[in-house]
Formats: structure tokens, sequence, C-alpha cells
């Protein structure tokens, strides 16, 4: 997985928000514990390494975590102009 691009890619392209929406963070990490990914609903598992990202939404503190597997998929965004992205998509599975 390239990590820089899987940290490029804009997990909610097209989403709107309010003018004090903030990103506060957005790294790839290597997990502690066990966390069910915010897209595709699979268990990112303790050890992998996993997009996590921060930020304030529509005035609420909102904490993400994608899987390895869509981290992967993020980074191949631009290839593939999102396909692999959105075939994770909980709703496909």
């Amino acid at each position: 997985m390239n990590e820089t691009l899987a940290l490029e890619a804009n997990p909610f392209e097209g989403d709107f928000g309010s003018p004090g929406d903030r990103l506060l963070s957005k790294k790839i990490v290597t997990l502690r514990k066990e966390r069910e990914c915010d897209h595709c609903g699979q268990m990112a598992m303790r050890g992998t390494r996993c997009r996590t990202q921060s930020e304030i939404f529509d005035g609420a503190l909102h904490r993400y975590t994608w899987c390895s597997d869509c981290t992967d998929a993020l980074a191949k965004s631009d290839e593939d102009e999102g396909d692999a992205w959105e075939a994770r998509n909980r709703r496909n599975f």
C-alpha cells in the first residue's frame, strides 16, 4: 500500500459541510486494538496499518478508522477513479 497516496485521497469527496468544518488529523497508524472499519464494516485488526482521521463536522467531533483493505483502496483512487473504494462500501457486502 502506498501510504502517501492513501493520505492524499479524500474519503468524503463530494460531501458538503459547514463553514466551521475542519480537519484535525489524518494519518496512517498501526492499530493497537481491533476497530470496525467506518467504510466497509469489517474489523480492522490489531497490528495492521490503517488510515485514521479526526475532524470537526457540523459542529461535532468525528473520528474515523478505515481497515487496511479500504486504506489500500483509497490509495488506488487516483488510478482507478475510485472503483476499488466504491467496491468496498458496506452496501456491497
